[in-house]
Order: structure tokens, then sequence, then C-alpha cells
């Protein structure tokens, strides 16, 4: 349930990763040389609690598979479809000085665990999403040392 490969010279994260390991709670692959992307595999790991990804290369937009996404199967309202919410059970994302760059999504409203969010000297720009009051379980925020413009969110203290 728990993978830790940190601070050894790894420079591709394995796509297997988020396919084979579908228990995996805890994800740590800090302080390596990985430049590859994220897989978007991991997006569908029902368990996965924690992520550290810090001091990495990645190169990516936020995390991968981050949109919810409609899917054709039954949810029993007879509609024939479902919301599909990636990462549903994420209480830590930590991920400072990843290379991640773009803008933080409004999906991520959608993680009601989420307690921690680390996003801190990245390329990530825009504003920050107005979803974010969705979070209501989150007590540590740092976005220290990126392009973000705008306000901060009231629900984030702004």
């Amino acid at each position: 349930k728990v993978l830790s490969y940190s601070e050894n010279m790894i420079s591709d994260f394995p796509d297997w990763i988020g396919t084979d390991l579908t228990e995996l709670e805890y994800i740590a692959v800090q302080a390596n040389l990985i430049s590859s992307t994220i897989p978007p595999s991991l997006a569908r790991l029902p368990h996965l609690d924690q992520i550290y990804f810090h001091q990495n290369e990645w190169d990516n937009e936020f995390l991968p598979g981050f949109s919810p996404s409609v899917l054709p199967l039954d949810d029993g309202d007879g509609d024939g479809e479902y919301m599909y919410v990636p990462y549903p059970s994420l209480r830590t994302i930590v991920c400072w000085r990843c290379n991640l760059n773009g803008t933080v999504p409004s999906a991520i409203g959608l993680l009601p665990r989420l307690e921690q969010l680390t996003l801190s000297r990245n390329e990530l720009r825009g504003t920050l999403p107005e979803t974010m009051s969705n979070l209501t379980r989150l007590t540590n925020v740092n976005f220290e040392e990126n392009a973000l413009t705008g306000t901060i969110p009231p629900s984030l203290g702004g």
C-alpha cells in the first residue's frame, strides 16, 4: 500500500504503477530526477491518500487525469451515465518544485477530503479557482513562488 522511491536517481515514472498497484495509498518519489509525465492512470487509484512528488522536473500541467469525466455506466438513476471523480480518497498533495505549469484546475474543488495542498515553487499561472471553497477540510495551503494572479478566494482567507 506504500510506494517510496525517494532520494534516488529515478528518471522515469512507470505507468504500470497506476494500473497494477490498485491498493496503493501512499506514493513518495520526491527528490529524484524524474522528468517524464505523471501517469494519468494514478487518477483511478481508489485508495490513493497521499502524493509526495516534490523536487522533480515533471512535464505536466497540474495532475493528469484530474478533470472529472462522465462515463457511460449506469449509477442507478436511469440516465446510463455517471460522474467519475478522480483521486477520490486524496487528502495530501505535496508537489513543490516540480516544474508543474498551467493553471490550477477548477476540478480541484471535487476533492472533498483534501487537507494539504502544497504547490509552491512551480510555474503555475492564472487565478485560484473559486471551487476551492468546496475544500472544507483544507487546512494547509502553499502556493508561494508561482506566477498566480488575482485575489485569494475568501474560503482561503482572502
